[in-house]
């Protein structure tokens, strides 16, 4: 059995089984998303704010920089 533990960015590994139907492959995903904003939505409601958009810029640059240096090793 092989266990994956993906960031919410990640897809579901399954979803690029040939087995599987484009139908399973969107209610997967759908599903996913759908959870992702109702966590979003339980975060907001304790107080949490979202990440905005100067915020996420920053992190999307240091993630890129990062795949930068684990590639070149």
């Amino acid at each position: 059995m092989i266990l994956e533990i993906n960031g919410a960015g990640a897809d579901p590994a399954h979803v690029f089984d040939p087995k599987v139907s484009i139908f399973q492959k969107y209610k997967a995903i759908f599903k996913q998303w759908k959870t992702m904003f109702r966590i979003a939505r339980a975060n907001r409601k304790n107080g949490l704010k979202y990440m905005n958009w100067k915020e996420a810029r920053r992190i999307l640059k240091r993630n890129k920089e990062h795949q930068k240096i684990v590639k070149s090793s």
